[in-house]
């Protein structure tokens, strides 16, 4: 792994995502959304991720959820049923980049796609709109 390229890569998707936040616009439907029991999650992929799941499933199930980028793929998807799919990481859209990763990214849009099946909010950075992908 070059260190480097990936810091920059992990750079780019922060800053993407604080993008996301700020430049979003607001609809009359999303100023309506209410939280439910006043929790809402951010699921990350860290190493911790899947004990903490297993450790807490009726939490998580009870609570609204926001996943980030390859959460699709997992076997957790299906059973959290997130409300909101963050897809910020640059590797996913970007055209000028390895094949393993392309792949990976149609995979995962692949698996949105098919496995999804309840409403879903869906944001992607505002560098994706370029893309061919």
């Amino acid at each position: 792994i070059n260190f480097s390229n990936w810091f920059g890569l992990l750079n780019k998707t922060i800053v993407s995502f604080i993008r996301v936040l700020i430049l979003s616009k607001s609809t009359k439907s999303y100023k309506k959304q209410r939280i439910v029991n006043n929790r809402l999650i951010l699921l990350g992929n860290g190493p911790s991720f899947k004990n903490s799941i297993d450790e807490n499933l009726e939490f998580f199930q009870n609570s609204e959820l926001i996943c980030l980028n390859h959460f699709a793929i997992t076997e957790y998807y299906l059973v959290l049923k997130p409300k909101y799919y963050f897809v910020i990481a640059h590797d996913l859209f970007l055209d000028d980049t390895l094949d393993e990763y392309k792949n990976a990214s149609i995979k995962l849009f692949n698996a949105i796609a098919d496995k999804t099946k309840w409403p879903l909010k869906f944001f992607i950075t505002y560098e994706a709109k370029s893309e061919l992908r």
